[in-house]
């Protein structure tokens, strides 16, 4: 068995000491996640024969059994990934080399030599090269068995730099990488560089900024140290370039004093574009110096246009109930460097992307969707799946904050025995749910849930002095029914679950509507629609020919009818219209006719829709909710009702 560099890492790792470390110690050092460290271990552990390979203990943590570890090794049951040379893996090697030695060419032989394979497979790494090197726009030129690539210097570096980032060269802990293959003194002095720029700006840089700024001045060094000609043309700066070091003064002198260190360390004169190129790597980074002045990264136009389409969007595509305000600021302080990145051609990896596909893949897949639309909306490059997986990750913050505990007030007629025995069942049906007290219905009134700061009443009883937060009305034995009336509530309160009043609004009501036949109740009932953009005429006569040819099924019990038709004929997006009529009117049903409320549906789907009709049905079965209806003089006030009714029986 052949073990991923993944799983090679986590062996490595423990083979490096007598100890045994928690899945936690394990993954902070890897940057990957605890469940991702357990899949590596049990995968590691089931493709061994010698026993497990890794052994857990409850408490402590996991240690290698050596002894296992050195008989899978020696009898070639595993090969650890770092010391085989794959075809893709020479090819990189000579790609790097050829990278850090332009525009220089270097002989095949000693790019090849010391892994001695033949003429042909020389050539298809050739090719693989320069297939590669396509997508940066370099050639590969093959001359004399010679090669050498030819690109501008910021393509160069990117690609080297991609490479980096590939092969895990420069550990996310700063340190030398683990394959030895980083020159010490010069990943001595970038860290040291490094660590000034913190100290000089008085923050601390995080991932992944530290690794883009440390991998850049690496490949600056590399690059010179190659003596390569391309690195040490200067560069003229335009007036745009001149107007960014004027607007970041404080930046460019850290810039420049890191410059000085490195053509000192180098002996050899660096040009002042270099400083530019560097502070552009400092504009890309997300620095405190930048949060600090939070509300005026809000107020760039562009970033605030983005970070504000990004929200709304992907909120959207995720029927994710967001808080703009809350979202906006921190979203922002992460869009203006991306920005920067993307308008200087700056990439970024992310280490956690294959974690964030596993636990978060609706928040990303929306975030990608979003972010193509983003660089085609406001004219801006493609935007990576790294840059897309950090996107996700404020989503994915939103989205736990907005499932934190829900605190709520179990209440009974007496507040004692039962009410224990509720909340005990409660506390193991909902870990999402704190029961914070139980209280006597006589006792408890919105003053008194706003007080404990209650967000959710369970009770066995209807409480009418509660009308601020939800109330869940349950049986003391507290069935599986209530347990699912109580899930939706939670459901609903995360806003993934539309309730009727989630998909009606008074300008979809209509109140003592004068009809003339079935036909015209319907047509008329669903008119707003139309005027509201919820579906075409063609939807609206689709449900008249749906009645006509499926016969009065519509009218679902005395006096309420329920028209609709199916999606394709014209739905945007999912509503109920509602209707009470003037003089009710025959549908041609002899068992609930006449119908005097008319409950129009439009669904886009099949699910969708079914919290929201599950509750129609409930409220239209109630007789004191169609007298409340019948009396109501205003669309408002059918509103209102609706709104009521939904608080007061859940």
């Amino acid at each position: 068995m052949k073990l991923s560099k993944r799983a090679t890492d986590v062996i490595n790792l423990l083979r490096g000491t007598d100890h045994y470390l928690t899945s936690t110690e394990i993954a902070s050092q890897l940057l990957i996640s605890t469940k991702t460290i357990g899949r590596l271990i049990h995968k590691i552990n089931a493709g061994t024969s010698s026993g497990k390979l890794i052994a857990g203990v409850k408490g402590q943590g996991y240690k290698l059994n050596y002894s296992n570890y050195l008989s899978e090794v020696i009898g070639g049951q595993i090969r650890i990934s770092e010391t085989q040379i794959s075809a893709v893996e020479r090819q990189r090697n000579s790609l790097e080399q050829l990278l850090k030695a332009s525009p220089r060419a270097l002989k095949n032989q000693d790019l090849f030599g010391d892994y001695y394979v033949s003429e042909s497979v020389i050539n298809q790494d050739i090719k693989a090269i320069r297939d590669v090197l396509r997508a940066y726009d370099i050639k590969l030129q093959n001359k004399a068995h010679r090669l050498n690539v030819v690109g501008t210097e910021h393509d160069v570096r990117r690609a080297l730099q991609d490479i980096f980032f590939d092969r895990n060269i420069i550990d996310i802990d700063l340190s030398l990488d683990k394959h030895g293959e980083i020159n010490t003194y010069s990943m001595d002095l970038c860290r040291t560089q490094l660590q000034l720029i913190e100290r000089e700006l008085e923050t601390n840089i995080s991932y992944p900024y530290n690794i883009n700024i440390l991998s850049h001045l690496y490949i600056l060094v590399t690059r010179y140290q190659s003596g390569g000609t391309e690195p040490r043309r200067s560069v003229h700066l335009g007036p745009e370039a001149l107007q960014v070091i004027v607007d970041n003064q404080t930046l460019y002198q850290v810039a420049q004093d890191v410059i000085v260190n490195v053509e000192g360390f180098l002996n050899t004169a660096i040009p002042e574009s270099e400083i530019y190129n560097l502070l552009q790597y400092l504009l890309s980074s997300r620095l405190s110096l930048h949060d600090q002045v939070s509300m005026v990264v809000s107020q760039d136009k562009k970033v605030r246009d983005v970070t504000s389409f990004y929200i709304q969007e992907v909120g959207a595509l995720l029927d994710l109930q967001t808080d703009a305000g809350i979202l906006l600021g921190d979203l922002a302080k992460h869009i203006r460097p991306m920005i920067n990145r993307l308008e200087h051609h700056i990439g970024i990896r992310n280490v956690l992307l294959e974690d964030i596909q596993q636990e978060y893949p609706g928040i990303l897949k929306a975030v990608s969707k979003v972010s193509s639309r983003v660089a085609t909306e406001f004219d801006l490059p493609e935007i990576s799946i790294d840059e897309n997986g950090f996107i996700s990750l404020y989503f994915a913050k939103y989205f736990e904050q907005s499932r934190q505990n829900l605190q709520a007030l179990v209440v009974c007629t007496t507040g004692l025995a039962t009410s224990k025995l509720i909340e005990t069942k409660v506390g193991m049906a909902f870990p999402e749910v704190v029961v914070i007290g139980t209280g006597a219905s006589k006792d408890v009134t919105d003053k008194t849930v706003e007080s404990i700061h209650a967000n959710l009443v369970i009770s066995t009883v209807l409480l009418n002095k509660v009308k601020t937060i939800p109330v869940v009305i349950v049986s003391a034995m507290l069935t599986r029914l209530d347990k699912e009336r109580i899930r939706s509530v939670i459901s609903r309160m995360r806003g993934s679950e539309k309730m009727l009043s989630d998909i009606t609004n008074p300008q979809l009501i209509q109140v003592g509507l004068q009809v003339t036949d079935w036909r015209d109740a319907v047509r008329k009932s669903a008119t707003p629609f139309i005027n509201e953009g919820v579906a075409t005429s063609s939807y609206v006569e689709g449900m008249i020919t749906t009645a006509e040819e499926s016969g009065p099924y519509i009218v679902i019990s005395k006096g309420i009818a329920l028209p609709h038709a199916r999606p394709e004929l014209g739905v945007k997006k999912i509503g109920v219209a509602i209707a009470t009529l003037a003089d009710p009117v025959n549908f041609g049903n002899k068992d609930n006719d006449p119908v005097r409320f008319v409950f129009a549906l439009c669904a886009i789907d099949n699910k969708s829709h079914l919290k929201a009709l599950s509750e129609l049905v409930d409220f239209v079965g109630d007789q004191a909710f169609l007298d409340s209806l019948s009396k109501a003089k205003r669309p408002e006030d059918v509103y209102a009702l609706i709104k009521d009714y939904e608080e007061r029986i859940y």
